[in-house]
């Protein structure tokens, strides 16, 4: 935006994909830790002005809050921008990362479904705050369309030309063992995407999945590309789908 606030992509290979994203939150909370360290210090010293030791009180109660520490990180910085206390310079050195950030993992099937699975299971059994973005095209379409682990069963791809003899590996079905208790799990469902070539009038196409675990699901506008887009999901009560408009 105007202020140069947005996000900050980084790439890796196929094979440590989910690592590569975990070892980013990672550096992220240390890096957040040690500004929480310096604020809990300035609280402390009497010679930090107290509308500004009311403001590090309110940050750290919204720690974990992505929009209030925006907010407050905003209020923070213009509030020392020029103090000359060595407490507030502390703060105001590392002042980027008084905003608690999203953490996305983005990778495509082949990378999430084989040669980078462990990693990604790693990363889901860990429990750590991120979101994992799976590009499902069912082949491996960086080399050419090969048939995969993400392919499903009876489908016609290169090398298995008369359709894939076994069924499609379930990644939802398997990150559900690790439990709903786990902050990996707050959200595990399917999207479909759906070019708005499909004629009007007619059903938008369902993934069908097992084992997930329906979250707060909401609504999403259609884009200029009018992508219809539909996700299905199954919980404990059922299942529920959000069809497409």
């Amino acid at each position: 935006n105007e202020k140069g606030h947005g996000p900050a992509w980084a790439n890796s290979l196929f094979e440590d994909f989910c690592e590569f994203g975990l070892g980013m939150t990672i550096a992220d909370e240390k890096m957040r830790a040690r500004v929480l360290g310096f604020v809990k210090e300035a609280i402390e010293d009497a010679t930090v002005a107290a509308d500004v030791k009311a403001l590090y009180k309110e940050w750290i109660e919204n720690f974990n809050d992505g929009d209030k520490t925006r907010e407050l990180s905003d209020k923070i910085l213009e509030a020392i921008e020029h103090s000359d206390n060595p407490a507030d310079i502390k703060v105001r050195e590392l002042g980027q990362y008084l905003v608690k950030r999203s953490q996305w993992i983005i990778g495509g099937d082949g990378a999430s479904y084989d040669i980078g699975f462990g990693g990604l299971d790693h990363v889901i059994a860990s429990g750590k705050n991120v979101n994992i973005l799976v590009l499902d095209t069912e082949v491996y379409s960086n080399t050419g369309g090969q048939a995969s682990k993400a392919t499903p069963i009876g489908a016609i791809a290169k090398f298995a030309a008369a359709g894939k003899r076994v069924r499609k590996k379930d990644l939802g079905l398997i990150a559900s063992t690790y439990g709903a208790g786990s902050r990996s799990l707050r959200l595990l469902a399917p999207v479909a995407l759906q070019s708005s070539a499909r004629g009007r009038g007619q059903e938008p196409l369902h993934p069908r999945q097992q084992g997930a675990q329906l979250g707060q699901l909401r609504e999403l506008p259609q884009g200029r590309g009018a992508l219809r887009i539909c996700i299905e999901a199954v919980s404990r009560r059922g299942c529920r789908t959000v069809r497409c408009r």
